[in-house]
């Protein structure tokens, strides 16, 4: 978990400088292979995928408060800004992914 998020904080790309090519890197990472979803075939199957995505959500998060705060650090009040609205996202989001893993096993029956 930390190894990864170390690269991430320190990078292993070369920062783009001109808002346009950063722009199409960002639109680059919104393709969605059509085959995905084929060997979905039971709630379970969901469920590898799904715990994996909550656990990289989790790294995310820590990330992005990581990021928040050192922005602050650095008195870039924009920039905070918009990392704590991602910061707040992300933990939204891994909520909802704990809730569609947790979905994955069918609630036990009360009797």
């Amino acid at each position: 978990m930390f190894t990864a998020i170390r690269r991430r904080l320190f990078g292993t790309d070369i920062a783009l400088t001109d808002r346009a090519d950063l722009r199409e890197a960002l639109d680059s990472h919104s393709t969605h292979p059509a085959n995905l979803t084929t060997a979905l075939d039971s709630q379970l199957a969901f469920q590898p995928g799904l715990a994996a995505e909550h656990a990289r959500a989790a790294d995310l998060t820590a990330y992005l408060g990581t990021l928040a705060r050192r922005a602050t650090e650095l008195g870039e009040a924009d920039l905070a800004y918009h990392l704590g609205t991602a910061e707040e996202l992300a933990l939204a989001l891994q909520a909802a992914l704990r809730d569609a893993t947790l979905a994955t096993v069918p609630a036990e029956v009360t009797a």
